[in-house]
């Protein structure tokens, strides 16, 4: 069966075809043990421990130098845990660590160890599901069934097989509620894909969400005659190492900007959840207020040809904001798309409206659906 006619048998069922394996409320009945305190961990405690009030047990990271409990959680290194037998045989122990190579070492390390129930963050669905997504929540199925006619028309948008095949298996993340494996590429190519342009694509750049100068440093390796580069990060501490992290750029690219903003559909205030790293996002409980741009409005002179955007589920609303900018200048795009489900048929069909032109890719750069990106150009 061909990937649009299983996609189109799905959605005639009447509900999700499949309890997820694991999920925020199976969690519930399990004793937690993490491992990995690092951006995975964050990413964990935003998307399912803090969301569904999951506390584990124990936090396993080699950088604890010693042992601490902190609010009745034990902080310490694997090297000097030493679970009684029943945790052994109890514990579900998630690991965060986002590289197949380094998780499957430390798989086996826990195995030898004796526990006998392992399963990585990537496993557990809500993991795919960052935003609360209201409309989900309450169409649950009906949501995806409502929306086969733009499912479809967006997977006949993408130009080569590669990419109806990461659709695809996104999609199928989704209407399963399980982890389906992705056609991925190597981290180090994300907004690098020299198989669909070259390095002067990369002449007049304009990232979005820039968190700490770690993109804008890349295209400057990977580029060429880079004339002008703007960086837009709100978060504090992320904007603070991104003007260090770059200074070495000011003797490259001729023209820098480093801009402390949010991009939005509007220039507007908006409450932000700040201090989360690279999950740092607008959000109504958001413990700070942050200007928000619209490019359209804030550079309407810069004549980009190119722009990347990874801004934690605010993407559709900022390419709201440029429409202009898109439509007068075909600026090569690359777009998350992985921070809300629907995103990955409402962008690209929103950027068809915009710029029949445009012909469009995706690719996957960690075999989840997490670091989905769309390509345009």
């Amino acid at each position: 069966m061909n990937n649009i006619k299983k996609i189109t048998e799905v959605l005639k069922l009447n509900d999700y075809p499949d309890i997820p394996q694991y999920s925020a409320e199976s969690l519930r009945r399990e004793r937690v043990i993490i491992y990995g305190a690092g951006s995975g961990f964050i990413t964990l405690s935003m998307f399912v421990l803090d969301r569904f009030k999951i506390t584990p047990e124990v936090v396993l990271d080699k950088k604890f130098s010693s042992a601490e409990n902190i609010n009745g959680i034990f902080f310490c290194s694997p090297d000097d845990f030493a679970p009684p037998p029943e945790i052994l045989t109890q514990a579900l122990v998630i690991i965060t660590i986002g590289s197949p190579q380094i998780r499957s070492t430390i798989q086996k390390h826990l195995t030898e160890k004796g526990f006998s129930k392992i399963i990585s963050a990537m496993d557990i669905y809500e993991y795919h599901l960052p935003a609360p997504a209201e409309k989900l929540t309450i169409q649950g199925f009906d949501f995806y069934k409502s929306n086969e006619k733009k499912i479809i028309q967006a997977f006949e948008l993408f130009a080569d097989e590669k990419s109806r095949e990461i659709f695809s298996s996104y999609l199928f993340t989704h209407l399963f509620r399980n982890s389906v494996a992705i056609p991925h590429e190597q981290p180090a190519n994300q907004y690098f894909p020299f198989e669909l342009w070259d390095k002067s694509t990369y002449r007049r750049s304009i990232i979005c969400g820039a968190y700490n100068g770690d993109t804008a440093l890349k295209t400057a390796q990977n580029a060429q005659d880079i004339e002008a580069m703007a960086c837009l990060e709100p978060d504090p501490e992320n904007f603070k190492s991104l003007t260090d992290n770059t200074k070495q750029l000011k003797n490259i690219i001729r023209e820098l900007l480093l801009l402390p903003l949010g991009v939005y559909k509007e220039n507007i205030q908006l409450h932000f959840a700040a201090n989360n790293k690279s999950n740092s996002a607008i959000s109504h409980e958001g413990n700070l207020l942050i200007q928000c741009v619209a490019l359209d409005l804030c550079l309407p002179d810069f004549e980009p040809s190119f722009i990347s955007m990874d801004i934690e589920g605010a993407e559709f609303d900022a390419l709201q904001g440029m429409k202009e900018i898109i439509k007068k200048h075909h600026p090569k795009l690359a777009v998350c798309v992985y921070h809300s489900p629907d995103h990955i048929w409402t962008i690209p069909q929103f950027l068809h409206e915009l710029v029949p032109e445009y012909k469009f890719y995706l690719r996957n750069y960690t075999g989840f659906t997490s670091e989905t990106v769309l390509y345009a150009k």
